[in-house]
């Protein structure tokens, strides 16, 4: 599959991942229902994952930025002692890392992963060629930067607020979701759907309906807007912050964002002042033909 992830466009190649789990995991739900006769709400519980990767991933990636917050002040390094929690670290991990293998050996000939699982599981078999190493000094906070210090400390603040803006957010897709659910398995109940082209276009009009009404409310509205703000202001500080940091390591060969646009600026002030001269030359070109001419 990484070869054809290599062809398609990557927005193209997991929409149609998406949708083959989706389908497949409906059709196990309707095998389901069509043996017993009734289905409960957790059933859908896998599909919710797949449906709403698109909403949930932008705030994901994101998430990612908790790492490099952390790395700037690793508290838990400055209260506690290195080596103990690193070997304390190394102890966990291999635990868990044997826990997981024995998790696998047992459930693996049972459970059949989904086709973007299995990309992903490729995806990380690249990716586990890489380590990152670090080693952070205790008194980080000290060795910043006088103009630097401010939008760390807003990027925090602003980095809770998105965090607590951001579960209000999923808990109320969550519930949307659920509330469809509960509605389709009762309508499951008292109907007599006897294929499953007529189960699948019935959770999709529960499941549209319920969200047109999610995604028209004030109160959701209202929480996307406070999330998007604080996101916004998250990123800005954090993105300062590091420019900052960039601009006062004198081994960084980067450009910082601000650096590239006063260049384009300075670019764009020579191209008019360029322009300028080149229509007065042409003016002056004009000028000594006709003088000429008439000499």
């Amino acid at each position: 599959m990484i070869e054809l992830y290599k062809k398609l466009p990557k927005e193209s190649f997991e929409l149609i991942l998406r949708n083959i789990a989706v389908r497949d995991h409906l059709r196990e739900i309707w095998h389901q229902y069509a043996s017993y006769g009734r289905l409960e709400a957790r059933n859908f519980d896998k599909i919710f994952e797949e449906l709403f990767r698109f909403f949930f991933r932008p705030f994901e990636l994101i998430l990612f930025n908790e790492r490099i917050v952390k790395s700037i002040i690793p508290i838990q390094d400055i209260f506690s002692s290195r080596e103990l929690a690193s070997a304390y670290s190394e102890f966990m991990e291999s635990l868990f890392s044997h826990m997981r293998l024995t998790f696998q050996l047992f459930s693996e000939p049972l459970v059949e992963r989904t086709l973007p699982e299995k990309f992903i599981e490729e995806w990380r078999e690249y990716l586990r060629r890489f380590e990152a190493m670090r080693e952070i000094p205790y008194d980080i906070p000290f060795a910043l930067p006088e103009n630097a210090k401010n939008y760390l400390i807003d990027c925090l603040s602003h980095w809770n607020d998105f965090l607590a803006y951001y579960g209000n957010y999923r808990d109320m897709m969550k519930s949307s979701f659920t509330k469809a659910v509960e509605r389709i398995c009762e309508f499951l109940e008292k109907a007599e759907v006897k294929s499953f082209e007529e189960f699948k276009n019935a959770f999709q009009d529960f499941l549209t309906k319920e969200f047109d009404n999610l995604l028209r409310s004030k109160e959701y509205l209202e929480l996307q807007e406070k999330l998007f703000s604080v996101l916004f202001d998250h990123i800005y500080c954090l993105r300062r912050f590091l420019e900052l940091l960039i601009e006062n390591n004198p081994a960084s060969p980067f450009a910082t964002v601000s650096q590239i646009d006063e260049a384009y600026k300075r670019i764009l002030d020579l191209r008019r002042k360029i322009s300028e001269l080149e229509k007065r030359i042409e003016l002056l070109e004009v000028e000594i033909c006709s003088r000429s001419s008439k000499t």
